[in-house]
């Protein structure tokens, strides 16, 4: 059957009553203890990551392929000529 394969193991899980996810038992009691420690946890770690991709000086796709193209125009002794393709 399409059992995960703790369960076709014999390990006992648990429901986590926070989450709804399925935990071994035994490892029950340090997972509510993570899952209890601080409940904004989830919300301040969304929005460190939402700074870090606002601020980022990493270009975006369409960026990069201009950013080429313009350089690749401007070397041809890197790049050749378009007329010997």
């Amino acid at each position: 059957p399409d059992l995960k394969p703790a369960a076709r193991a014999g390990v006992q899980m648990a429901v986590d009553p926070i989450s709804g996810k399925l935990v071994p038992l035994a490892e029950m009691e340090q997972h509510m203890r993570i899952s209890l420690l601080d409940p904004r946890w989830k919300e301040q770690k969304k929005q460190q990551a939402e700074r870090l991709t606002e601020s980022s000086n990493v270009a975006a796709g369409a960026e990069i392929g201009a950013s080429l193209k313009r350089f690749a125009e401007r070397r041809s002794d890197i790049f050749g000529d378009d007329d010997e393709v």
